[in-house]
């Protein structure tokens, strides 16, 4: 979902902050369903959120009733989506909602990522990663891109291990033979110095007391994975939410609430008589990709917006009125949008085949067509290069 007025693009969650908003509404307490009322898209999405809203609130009535029956997990949950699906705000909605049932003191929202809860040194995770732990007590604490804290899921937990240029010299003339190889990528098969798995069990520790409330969230098929390969999590998380990407109408409208809330009008040209802003979400359809907008969703309104309002001020002179310093047309999107569709980086590529373990016989030939030429060969694996004079074949 996005709000009016949001401002959480995946750009823009690098800076990690702890956060917390009104409650909503004129009388103070917080009204879910309204607050949902002012997000864009995600129909599905909404009517599970009320759905568990509207479980947490039977079960405590079933409480003040006397009547015997289970006591409800902690609700930690998983949110799946592409960036800019608007997963931080309903996370921090979830938080505002689980403060007004009771369930949270204070509702509050602490997000972080990989980088805020590993540290580069054994024993340092652990401390770094129970700080943010009592930051986020009495409220939720959003793990983004948390399938980036399990071996292989995106991030290397190896200290430096580039080797010394001298060793590489020692190959110059011959062949260098790199055994293994496929062990030198994140996930390649070789051991690592496991902090991120120091930080999610860390997390795992406080999740069966429920405070705080922890949601995981990230990619689809990479949570998915993540998940799998920790059976500790799977069994904690309560919930999971996907996030569908945005339609060009959708976007069409966010963009609409994006200008106005910059203080900016759209001209009458980017509207038909079919509907809202129809004429500008034709306009996403024919300047910008699927792969484009499912990689950026909200993110690309906001870049639309903002783009164009340098192409409205290429135009203006210091003498404009007020009304055309204000005013978007067509023709600023239009430009913008393919300035945004020229910069966008391709598609990438799919992630490589496992390469086959290693061949005695690729080891063999190696060293005798080095031999051949008179060359030392120099073996390199991870561990570092061994080298010598090429052996006698």
């Amino acid at each position: 979902g996005h709000p009016p007025s949001s401002s959480s693009a995946a750009s823009d969650k690098k800076s990690r902050r702890s956060s917390s908003r009104p409650a909503g509404g004129d009388s103070g307490v917080f009204d879910l369903s309204e607050a949902l009322g002012s997000v864009v898209g995600q129909a599905s999405l909404k009517q599970q959120l009320l759905a568990f809203e509207k479980g947490i609130e039977l079960q405590a009535r079933r409480k003040e009733l006397g009547i015997e029956c289970d006591a409800q997990l902690p609700p930690h949950m998983m949110f799946c989506g592409n960036p800019g699906t608007g997963k931080t705000t309903i996370a921090r909605l979830v938080g505002l909602v689980l403060k007004k049932l009771g369930v949270l003191k204070r509702g509050h929202l602490v997000e972080v990522q990989r980088s805020d809860l590993v540290a580069g040194a054994i024993g340092q995770t652990a401390l770094k990663t129970r700080e943010r732990l009592k930051e986020a007590a009495g409220g939720v604490l959003f793990v983004d891109e948390a399938y980036t804290l399990a071996p292989g899921g995106g991030a290397d937990d190896r200290a430096d291990g580039s080797q010394d240029e001298g060793e590489l010299k020692e190959a110059a003339g011959g062949v260098l033979f790199v055994d293994e190889a496929y062990t030198l990528a994140p996930g390649g098969g070789a051991e690592t110095k496991d902090f991120g798995r120091e930080a999610i069990n860390e997390v795992m520790s406080v999740m069966q007391d429920g405070d705080p409330v922890v949601i995981f969230a990230g990619y689809a098929l990479e949570m998915d994975s993540f998940v799998r390969a920790n059976a500790g999590l799977f069994r904690r998380i309560d919930v999971r939410y996907d996030f569908a990407n945005y339609s060009c109408a959708e976007l069409a409208t966010i963009l609409r609430h994006e200008v106005e809330g910059g203080g900016f009008l759209l001209c009458p040209d980017t509207v038909d008589t079919e509907g809202p802003a129809s004429n500008v979400a034709s306009l996403l359809e024919a300047e910008t990709s699927p792969e484009l907008r499912a990689a950026t969703n909200g993110g690309l309104a906001r870049q639309l917006f903002r783009r164009a309002r340098g192409k409205l001020d290429e135009g203006l002179s210091l003498d404009a009125s007020p009304e055309e310093m204000c005013t978007l047309t067509l023709r600023h999107l239009e430009s913008a949008l393919k300035d945004i569709a020229a910069a966008a980086p391709p598609p990438q590529r799919p992630p490589p085949s496992t390469n086959p373990p290693p061949n005695a016989a690729a080891t063999a030939a190696a060293a005798a067509a080095a031999a051949a030429a008179g060359a030392v060969t120099a073996t390199a694996g991870r561990g570092g290069f061994k080298s010598g004079p090429s052996p006698a074949v």
